[in-house]
């Protein structure tokens, strides 16, 4: 362990070795930055880095860019994710990225925009470091090559592919030289520079407005260990007022800056993250040592490092450089201000970014990051906990650069000192350097879009094949060119799954990207099945989701490429809506529904009040709320009708009915053992649409929160596994009939 310099005093010098030292410092990160990521730099007005996240990231900007131009609340956007609408609550805010854009955006297009906040992203971690380990160590070169290194390291270029907000890590180092000397020594300038840092932390990515308390509540806990037993109690009451007075002022700002998100909370949006996925997305330990298969050193080594083989790891490799110099600086017990705060704290942020579990033998041991997941709340919306490398990089950069300061010192002359860090600044380049760093570029928004509005201004579009909420490229495409268009669509892509769109139109739709990908979808379209919808006519269904759910147009996206997660089989699904047809090129096909035949067969639709999904017993399974809908149209109103439905209680037995405009159809006694066919006495409705209500008596919360997808701790009444509508022998009207009691 090595021990901290002799002085160890309150720090008053100046916060950095001048301005022109930090031009020279840019330009030279820049050179790094173009060969690290090469060929990005020669592609920069036409690609964007190979991820769905930077069509979002976009999205969002030019959504916050309107609202501020048009002076319009951000909270929700309804035209997409449509009818439901996306909470912006769900995305990462980009409230630091906005900052740049806005003003960029009047001179530039979108893709330069992006590139050039990505830059500048890079430059402002290299730089932040830089200014860190010269408050540190006071050497120029030490600095430097320190700046390098976490600028391009592996956590860095890693995340740089598609998550622009997590790569805006420079506001934390310099967050921290003014923590470190306020706590020092207090002053109100002091606490207005930590606070409007803090700010620009949390305004960067709200990972980091979490993630920094760590370091800053360290330091406070070991300047009050170091004050001694006699002495940690007079040093905390002389700061606990300054403390205060920081929470007190950084709270109503954070509550400013995430009003999104506490409006999605507060309208039901669940924003807690399944505990599987907190346990999948660590940065194991070896990841830290080990390069991965796009840096130059793993070419020489003998075995496979592709660290994704491990599901969920994230890559965190440091680089031989920073290993080296961290080892030295062991070994040699290298003396340097605040050193055991700085061991400490890298300690600290890699243990973090271990994840929830670490496996010993077959046994798995929690984490701290695990106690924290469920006992501090500001950690409920953590996802990936192996982000915290990304601040364990900077850590690694302070005490490699006093490694390389103490190294430096022991060369006789200058010219030997430069060409030291200019040998190790090239190694370090050629280790970290992701080449060919991937780019895609960008397609062009369809044809469609602007030759329906142009018949249809009111005009509600369908993108198919339709995905979920979450990560996939064609709704983060169709996302960005909704910013474009201006129309309301179905598509759009949320970094926290919107359970109310999933629930509501995903599940059920006939358009589903996971059945368009089944060979065997719609071989027989007269009696296919829908998720829990059993027997249905295609066509039927088809146009009873799109008049439920208020959707004209049908784009069927055929351009190669705009869907690579998996193949998806599409002829079928335009033969069968062909006589729709309104519209076609090489990109997309377009089907109005209005030219769809209406039903000729019964045909329900289950909506409002279908919750998350899970595996029950085997089966796929729909919670229920206490009252839920089904859309039911009737074309033939002299045929009664019979309802099924396979359920089970949730926890207690449940009394449930089925209704029709008030009138009960049918009531079960459903019990939460095994699982109840309920069916319907046969009943009539008049012929059009309908809605038929399922009623509880009650609802429980679910016995497991991580059991449920999205997270979700909301309380339902019943599982259903199965529904169905079919016509049943005559019988009296519902009003001549008496009421019927079907148990299983």
């Amino acid at each position: 362990m090595t021990t901290d310099a002799p002085s160890d005093s309150p720090d008053r010098s100046p916060i950095t070795p001048g301005w022109k030292t930090l031009a020279v410092v840019a330009v030279f990160y820049l050179g790094c930055l173009v060969v690290a990521t090469w060929p990005a730099f020669a592609t920069f007005s036409t690609t964007l880095p190979w991820r769905v996240d930077p069509l979002a990231h976009l999205w969002t900007m030019r959504w916050n860019k309107a609202c501020l131009m048009e002076g319009k609340l951000p909270f929700v956007c309804p035209d997409i994710q449509y009818p439901v609408g996306a909470a912006l609550g769900t995305l990462p805010p980009m409230h630091f990225q906005t900052l740049l854009y806005v003003p960029l955006s009047f001179v530039f297009d979108d893709i330069v925009c992006y590139n050039i906040i990505r830059t500048c992203s890079f430059l402002l971690t290299g730089l932040g470091t830089f200014l860190l380990i010269w408050n540190v160590v006071k050497s120029r070169l030490a600095a430097t090559l320190g700046g390098m290194t976490a600028m391009i390291g592996t956590p860095m270029l890693y995340f740089s592919h598609g998550e622009l907000e997590q790569i805006t890590v420079g506001w934390f180092p310099i967050f921290l030289i003014a923590w470190l000397r306020w706590v020092d020594r207090p002053s109100f300038r002091g606490l207005a520079a930590c606070v409007g840092l803090y700010a620009l932390v949390a305004m960067s990515a709200p990972y980091f407005g979490v993630f920094a308390v760590f370091p800053a509540t360290l330091y406070v806990a070991w300047k009050a260990i170091g004050a001694g037993w006699s002495g940690i109690g007079p040093w905390l009451r002389a700061r606990v007022g300054w403390f205060a007075a920081f929470g007190a002022v950084t709270l109503p700002l954070l509550v400013v800056l995430f009003s999104n998100q506490i409006w999605s909370l507060t309208h039901g949006y669940s924003m807690a993250r399944p505990e599987a996925e907190f346990a999948l997305c660590r940065a194991p330990l070896w990841g830290y040592l080990v390069p991965t298969p796009v840096n130059l050193l793993s070419k020489a080594l003998w075995f496979d490092t592709y660290i994704q083989k491990d599901v969920g790891s994230v890559p965190s490799y440091l680089g031989v450089v920073t290993l080296a110099l961290i080892a030295y600086a062991a070994i040699g017990r290298v003396r340097f201000a605040r050193g055991a705060y700085w061991w400490a704290l890298l300690a600290l942020l890699v243990v973090l970014s271990l994840g929830a579990y670490a496996k010993v033998g077959d046994v798995e041991v929690s984490l701290p990051a695990a106690w924290l997941k469920k006992y501090f709340v500001g950690f409920r919306m953590i996802r990936v906990p192996a982000r915290f490398n990304l601040f364990a990089s900077v850590a690694a950069a302070v005490v490699a650069a006093a490694g390389l300061r103490h190294l430096l010192a022991k060369l006789p002359s200058r010219p030997a000192r430069v060409a030291a860090f200019g040998a190790l600044a090239a190694v370090a380049l050629a280790d970290l350097s992701t080449v060919p760093y991937l780019t895609i570029d960008l397609p062009t928004m369809p044809a469609c879009y602007e030759v329906i509005q142009k018949a249809d201004p009111a005009a509600t579009f369908v993108d198919v094949p339709q995905f979920n909420s979450g990560a996939f490229q064609l709704p983060a495409l169709c996302t960005y060119w909704q910013s474009f268009h201006g129309g309301k669509t179905s598509a759009g892509y949320t970094a926290f799954l919107n359970g109310h769109y999933d629930n509501l139109l995903y599940y059920n739709s006939p358009f589903d990207a996971f059945k368009l990908a089944r060979p065997g979808y719609l071989a027989s379209p007269e009696s296919e099945s829908f998720e829990l919808a059993q027997g249905m006519d295609f066509r039927s269904y088809t146009w009873l989701y799109l008049k439920v759910h208020g959707l004209r147009y049908v784009v069927v996206h055929q351009r190669p490429g705009s869907f690579p997660e998996f193949a998806v089989h599409l002829d079928r699904l335009k033969e069968l809506l062909q006589g729709a047809k309104v519209f076609e090129d090489e990109a997309t096909v377009v089907y109005d529904r209005d030219r769809l035949p209406a039903p000729s067969k019964p045909v329900l639709l289950y909506a409002e009040g279908w919750g998350d999904r899970t595996l029950k017993d085997n089966r796929r399974a729909c919670m229920l709320d206490k009252a839920a809908r089904v859309h039911v149209y009737n074309p033939t109103p002299n045929r009664p009708l019979t309802f099924r439905m396979e359920a089970t209680a949730n926890k207690r037995a449940r009394a449930v009915a089925l209704k029709s405009e008030g009138k009960e159809l049918a009531r079960w006694n459903v019990d939460p053992e095994g699982r109840a066919s309920l069916d319907s006495p046969p009943f009539r409705l008049a012929a059009g649409l309908h809605e038929l209500t399922i009623e509880s008596d009650g609802e429980d919360p679910p016995y497991r929160v991580d059991s449920v997808r999205t997270g979700s701790h909301a309380p339902f009444s019943l599982w259903a596994s199965e529904i169905g509508l079919s016509p049943a022998p005559e019988v009296p009207s519902v009003a001549d009939r008496p009421k019927g009691d079907a148990r299983r």
